[in-house]
């Protein structure tokens, strides 16, 4: 599986321990070499054609996660476009970025992975000892290519502190190769980064359940009632209800035209609102370049839409490589 595959919603099974480690035995562990974490060759040149996706990284949530779809994390497209999700403080809020990267930029970033020893790392090696936690999937595709599923990574990668570890079994073994492309990738902020202009937003009506306070409806060129009849057009075959749960729900569509244009100038938040006898939680992104949403409601990168690059790109060991975080 290359970058620019559509990412499975099905994780991949854990492998259990197949036994019992201490935190003593656990740390040795760290010290001895294994197999997949052997030296990596000298860097070299390289020259290829793309593929449609060059690097991919996105999580799918754990359980309880939600029935809406989070954007990926990073794209680098195969025509060097790089985009990135820039996450807000506020919850499931993104003001995406982006840049057309340079052929070193390119190059500096895929160097930096080959050297680290992404293109050889097997994440069968990571064995959490928990299910139910969010993957990360990150998939590279260039002179060499690689995919992985790590279960709960960024807990293990960013300031994990073993001797506060309480779970009975130890945690996974976390091989310098997927921890340094990790914090790679989720740092990666090249110079010149610029806001994403989005032509369509996906946009989810949730039914509030609690206690309600609900906001008036701010948007003149769209009603939450004419929001509701686009739903049920795009989603015509999906039931409204299945034993009192809202399953429509679950299923978002996607808006364009003045709308967008109004949601985006007056910096509307997502939250509770009410118009008529009408009241929906409403959830809103911007639409990544190529997302589309299947049969199911879940957003993917259609791969059959996005220009195939057709020019070779070379890479060289001049370029040089990135400082890890």
């Amino acid at each position: 599986m290359h970058a620019g595959s559509i990412p499975s919603h099905t994780p991949t099974p854990k492998t259990p321990f197949p036994f019992e480690l201490t935190n003593e035995a656990f740390k040795h562990s760290l010290l001895t070499p294994s197999p997949t974490s052997t030296l990596v060759p000298p860097l070299q040149d390289h020259t290829w054609v793309p593929q449609s996706i060059q690097i991919f990284v996105d999580k799918s949530p754990g359980d309880g996660g939600g029935s809406y779809d989070f954007p990926p994390e990073l794209i680098l497209f195969g025509d060097k476009q790089l985009i990135i999700s820039n996450p807000q403080s506020e919850w499931f809020t993104f003001k995406p970025l982006t840049k057309a990267l340079s052929r070193e930029e390119t190059c500096k970033l895929l160097n930096t992975i080959d050297q680290v020893g992404y293109f050889d790392y097997d994440y069968t090696t990571y064995r959490p000892p928990f299910e139910g936690s969010q993957y990360t999937h990150i998939a590279v595709d260039s002179w060499r290519s690689n995919t992985s599923w790590n279960q709960a990574l960024e807990r293990f990668v960013w300031d994990f502190d073993l001797d506060e570890w309480l779970w009975p079994s130890p945690p996974p073994v976390v091989l310098p190769a997927i921890a340094d492309t990790y914090k790679l990738l989720a740092s990666f902020s090249p110079i010149g980064l610029e806001p994403y202009q989005p032509e369509k937003l996906i946009l989810w009506l949730q039914t509030p359940y609690g206690e309600i306070n609900s906001q008036a409806w701010p948007i003149n060129t769209m009603s939450l009632d004419q929001l509701v009849q686009i739903r049920r057009e795009q989603h015509p075959e999906v039931e409204e209800f299945i034993e009192g749960i809202p399953i429509i729900d679950s299923y978002p569509i996607i808006i364009e035209g003045d709308f967008v244009t109004d949601w985006l100038a007056k910096e509307i938040k997502n939250g509770i609102y009410s118009q008529g006898n009408l009241t929906y939680e409403v959830l809103v992104r911007p639409l990544w370049p190529f997302e589309a949403l299947n049969e199911h409601g879940n957003t993917f990168i259609d791969e059959t839409i996005i220009p195939t690059p057709t020019e070779a790109i070379q890479c060289k060991v001049s370029d040089g490589v990135l400082p890890i975080p």
